[in-house]
């Protein structure tokens, strides 16, 4: 099957969105599915993803920490309705969104390894000669890692080896889980598995094969798995693969060993998760859409960690229980839930409406409006982010240009007459109304307090909250 990018998750922002070469979807009036295996198992990658976003630690750590930043950012907008960091009453608000930026940007990078990406190698003959952890961040009370490793890599027709430097963060660990499950989910459709790239989704099977040679690939992915559980996966799968190899040298079985770890890194965890979930939940007390999407989205967190601590590796059972591909969309949006996605199109990408949006909650009543809350949250906190140059928290006049995340499936009038606006400066869709799309509707929200939509009375939360403690 060819190797390209077929689709894609936005982490923390619940979009997938599938390419141009790959358009199941692309006709609205004759929505064909998924026709071959291949696709359906594509599409169980990226709705992996999904899943890990919200059950996981590391996974739902960042989902709450980017509301947190929305929250505190609020209290930075001034009497102009705009973003004003030198103006703010409590000068540490801007440095604390900073550092809650660091922690998601650590968690959610990627750690390119760009001679060996370049020439995307063999896999087999790439070997790791020597690996590290490195502590590249303390936010509040919670040190952040990467494992930094030195790989040997032999090219073909030479028996002078390369020496390179390849780094393993969260983001390679979640791509390690992501692609091995589109694996096992191939040979269980019986289509034909693409060919991934060292990096980023083989670098976690050659740090097991240095730091714990022979373990099977099942054991390897669930060495993986577990370290989600934790809010530094690097440092927790260098502890898990350690503790693998100890169990191997003394003759043991390791995988029980790896699923006591699992459930005491989530035992532990549990009662943090808890609280940060309940101080999202306060950030929205009365009914609105983005508050009741994101309430709704933190009950899906709470069901998929209570399942998670039953079942440590639900996603093997999930998989046993799946169909075939032209029915696991609709197998896993049912009895599991998904998010919005993005059908792209082929044509000009200036042209209103050239892609399409999916909500396929649409088939339940009961959260059928939740999909423009969904929409909301996602370019409020786009908004926000616009605001973080270099690291440094600037006010909105000098925010970075950003493309309007719905661009490409806008229809409206605003989008239509002002391209170049949506292209660059999304947030000034508010100055024509709150009613002008769904990103005026974000930044008209995040301003506090929003007298226009019925919240008189309602004063932004306190800032703060923070990461979980490992």
């Amino acid at each position: 099957m060819p190797h390209f990018r077929a689709a894609s998750y936005l982490p923390d922002m619940l979009v997938i969105t599938l390419s141009q070469n790959f358009e199941p979807f692309e006709d609205p009036n004759d929505i064909k599915g998924f026709s071959t295996p291949e696709q359906g198992a594509i599409f169980v990658h990226e709705w992996m993803h999904y899943l890990h976003n919200l059950s996981t630690v590391a996974g739902v750590a960042t989902f709450c920490t980017y509301l947190n930043i929305w929250n505190s950012f609020r209290h930075t907008i001034g009497i102009d309705g705009w973003s004003q960091v030198g103006a703010v009453t409590s000068p540490e608000i801007p440095a604390d969104i900073e550092r809650q930026f660091e922690f998601v940007r650590v968690l959610r990078a990627e750690n390119r390894p760009v001679a060996l990406d370049v020439q995307d190698p063999d896999p087999e003959r790439v070997h790791f000669t020597s690996v590290e952890l490195e502590r590249v961040a303390t936010v509040k009370t919670c040190e952040l890692h990467l494992v930094k490793c030195k790989a040997s890599y032999l090219p073909p027709h030479t028996d002078k080896a390369e020496q390179h430097q390849v780094t393993i963060g969260a983001h390679e660990i979640f791509e390690y889980v992501a692609v091995s499950l589109e694996d096992e989910v191939s040979r269980h459709f019986g289509a034909q598995m693409r060919r991934p790239s060292l990096a980023p989704y083989l670098l976690v099977s050659k740090l097991a094969e240095h730091v714990s040679p022979g373990l099977s690939k099942l054991t390897i992915l669930k060495a993986a798995l577990a370290s989600l559980q934790h809010i530094d996966p690097p440092a927790f799968l260098m502890t898990v693969l350690q503790l693998a190899a100890s169990e191997a040298k003394a003759g043991r079985d390791p995988d029980p060993a790896i699923h006591e770890a699992v459930v005491m890194a989530l035992n532990v965890s549990s009662h943090k998760l808890k609280s940060s979930l309940l101080h999202i939940e306060r950030m929205f007390p009365i009914s609105e859409p983005m508050g009741d999407s994101i309430k709704f989205t933190i009950k899906l967190i709470r069901g998929f960690l209570a399942r998670r601590q039953m079942d440590p590796f639900l996603e093997l059972g999930i998989l046993d229980r799946l169909g075939g591909h032209e029915t696991c969309l609709s197998e896993l949006f049912s009895l599991y839930s998904g998010p919005l996605f993005i059908q792209r199109r082929s044509g000009d990408a200036d042209r209103p409406s050239r892609d399409l949006i999916h909500n396929y909650y649409s088939r339940f009543p009961n959260v059928s409006s939740l999909a423009p809350g969904w929409r909301w949250m996602h370019a409020a906190l786009r908004f926000v982010g616009a605001h973080l140059i270099q690291k440094t928290m600037e006010p909105s006049e000098l925010a970075n240009e950003i493309r309007c995340p719905f661009y490409t499936v806008c229809d409206k009038d605003f989008r239509k007459d002002n391209p170049k606006v949506c292209r660059e400066m999304p947030w000034h869709s508010v100055l024509s109304g709150s009613d002008t799309c769904d990103f005026a509707y974000a930044v008209h929200i995040t301003r506090p307090p929003a007298a226009e939509l019925g919240l008189a009375h309602y004063e932004p939360a306190p800032p703060g909250g923070q990461p979980l403690e490992p």
